[in-house]
């Protein structure tokens, strides 16, 4: 060890990650998803503070009948 700090900079801190199992959305399945959750308020899942409990498995059903295949969850 010379005394010198690892990175060039000198600044301490944690590196950051980056996670390759990040999926980015389709402009047609963001509008899906739009249409699913407007449906859900439409059928009375939607209170005063939020969705009631139990929308999101409701959600997931919806956009895997709209989306076969895919790993939308």
């Amino acid at each position: 060890m010379d005394g010198k700090p690892d990175n060039p900079s000198g600044v301490r801190g944690r590196k950051r990650t980056v996670h390759t199992t990040r999926r980015v959305w389709t402009f047609a399945e963001e509008c899906e998803l739009m249409s699913c959750l407007n449906d859900l308020v439409a059928k009375g899942y939607k209170c005063d503070n939020g969705f009631k409990s139990g929308y999101l498995l409701l959600l997931e059903n919806m956009l895997s009948i709209k989306f076969p295949g895919t790993d939308l969850k």
